[in-house]
């Protein structure tokens, strides 16, 4: 088959599986009752004559002037905002907030999907702490120092232009902050390198609830000061500087390989053969299948245009993406639309991987085989930064490693029983080694032990489509088999929910079922001898805290 048949044909079978859906969509929007009144709902388009409000329709009419990126978090407006330009502004915020009581909060890009990030009186945003202070040397290293409100994306281009990378320590938006992507444990994906935010910081500077500022690293600081500290939920202070460790800039190349699920169901990490430096597999139980993106270091040189694009398939407001939200929208209500769109989601990257580069026209399409700088393979495309997302619900959990096999099995027979479909992707699968930090999800030390567990924990990641507007019974009924599932692998499988995803009722799980072990009350601990007044609490963290015999607010 010569190339130009190849996309020819390729255009061809969309055509007529997009014409399949549409009449598939049909046959669901005639039998979903009361889903048609509530499908307007998630267009990103206020429409106050469709019966929308900023109750029922968060994510279109939300006036909340902090709320989470996908509206499934909104803020109280009672609450002050500043935005300090230096440390001592800080300081003095603190200072205030102390003696009159209140409690503050620190808010970055607001990625995170839980209430961690409102206050009821005083919220501190990062926008303007977002300068990169430059490079030194800190024992022995090249560190980059860095403000919080840094973005994610923007350091790594700007130590590219250096010759520098992050290595594998980084998460998949680019619009994360530093300090917010710390304080919530966000990862990459490596069962070889060292894959968390929390792994490659070598020192954080700290106004604590007192006001002062203190500088922790793991050379001068206590142990458990520094584990505390580099996950520290926003409740430990405010984290007014970071330092970064750097190291030469390398090429990924990227391999894209469809496989059939037998090989993820082996005994993990046993008969997990270590073929890549980092892996990821977006993984469709029903359909028995998955696919491996597999990332390795390589001399060869980088691909015009080389690019991860695995979070440039939602937000936009083009007619076609909107068709394929309304194909989501009913899916939650039609397993025959929501498996067809699954499946059909599986052949689309199959076909045409997210991973892309430039072809002989000058196009940008997708590769099974890519190469390119490793900030731009391990972080995906995102260049919009005030383009919103669709209204999904990001769940993400640690999979201790001794369980992963007996839970990979129990999705297999769960998805399949429940007829569960993922039409956003399926269920992505990444890994991540224990770096020590008290409240890392996948800080799997034994009881009573804060050693790091050898063998690293496996993140399993999924988003499903929120229709907002449908609620009561209806509702209930359409959530219960993710929420018996998601609480199942919390309360059987001992798993641990990521802080800045899922909702905040799992969390709330995770702490009730004692999957933190000691180690949550030695976070507290050191959060009473930065906070002892409580002054970085708020409503969600006094829940978390109080059943744990916590600091609760004076």
């Amino acid at each position: 088959m010569n190339r130009s048949f190849s996309h020819r044909g390729k255009a061809v079978l969309f055509y007529l599986i997009f014409a399949a859906q549409v009449s598939l969509l049909s046959s669901a929007q005639a039998s979903c009752r009361g889903f048609h009144q509530a499908v307007r709902c998630g267009n990103l388009k206020c429409e106050p004559s469709a019966g929308e409000t900023p109750e029922n329709c968060p994510i279109d009419c939300s006036v909340a002037a902090i709320r989470s990126y996908n509206g499934e978090v909104q803020c109280r407006n009672g609450a002050k905002i500043y935005a300090p330009t230096s440390t001592a502004e800080v300081q003095q915020l603190v200072a205030g907030a102390a003696l009159e009581g209140h409690s503050i909060r620190a808010s970055g890009s607001r990625h995170s999907g839980t209430s961690l990030v409102c206050s009821d009186d005083i919220i501190v945003s990062t926008e303007n702490l977002n300068r990169i202070i430059g490079l030194r040397t800190l024992n022995g290293e090249t560190v980059v120092d860095v403000e919080p409100g840094v973005k994610l994306g923007d350091l790594t281009q700007w130590l590219h232009e250096k010759g520098l990378s992050l290595g594998f320590g980084l998460p998949n938006f680019p619009q994360i902050t530093a300090a917010g992507g710390l304080s919530t444990a966000s990862h990459g994906t490596s069962r070889i390198f060292p894959a968390s935010v929390a792994s490659g910081v070598r020192e954080v500077e700290l106004v604590t609830g007192w006001g002062e500022v203190r500088i922790f690293n793991a050379l001068s600081s206590q142990a458990r000061e520094w584990n505390a500290v580099r996950v520290g939920l926003g409740s430990l202070g405010f984290i007014s500087r970071l330092s970064f460790r750097t190291m030469p800039q390398f090429n990924l190349n990227v391999k894209t390989v469809k496989m059939s699920d037998r090989r993820l169901l082996r005994r993990y990490p046993e008969e997990w053969a270590l073929e890549c430096d980092a892996e990821t597999y977006f993984w469709f139980p029903n359909r028995g299948k998955a696919l491996r993106f597999c990332e390795k270091r390589t001399a060869q040189g980088v691909e015009r245009g080389a690019r991860n694009t695995i979070l440039l398939q939602g937000g936009s407001n083009t007619a076609f993406l909107e068709l394929f939200r309304t194909f989501l929208h009913y899916s939650r209500c039609s397993n025959t639309l929501a498996s067809f769109s699954e499946s059909m989601t599986f052949f689309s990257f199959s076909v045409s991987p997210p991973f892309k580069k430039l072809n002989k026209l000058g196009w940008s399409v997708g590769s099974h085989n890519v190469t390119g700088y490793s900030h731009k393979m391990v972080m995906s495309d995102y260049p919009d930064s005030s383009r919103k997302f669709y209204s999904i619900i990001d769940w993400s959990l640690a999979i201790p490693a001794k369980n992963v096999t007996a839970v990979l099995h129990y999705v297999k027979g769960y998805f399949k029983a429940h007829k569960i479909y993922l039409p956003l992707g399926g269920i992505t699968l990444r890994f991540v080694q224990d770096d020590g930090a008290t409240l890392a999800p996948y800080h799997f030390a034994a009881r009573g032990e804060s050693t790091p567990s050898s063998t690293p924990s496996m993140m399993l990641e999924f988003v499903t489509y929120d229709p907002q507007r449908i609620q009561g019974k209806r509702r209930e009924k359409m959530d219960r088999p993710i929420n018996e599932f998601v609480k199942m692998l919390v309360t059987i499988f001992q798993a641990r929910p990521h802080w800045g995803k899922n909702r905040d009722w799992v969390l709330e799980e995770a702490v009730k079922a004692g999957n933190y072990g000691t180690q949550l009350q030695e976070f507290l601990e050191v959060k009473s001898e930065l906070d002892p007044r409580d002054v970085f609490g708020n409503k969600l963290t006094r829940r978390l805290f109080t059943g744990s015999g916590a600091v609760t607010a004076q």
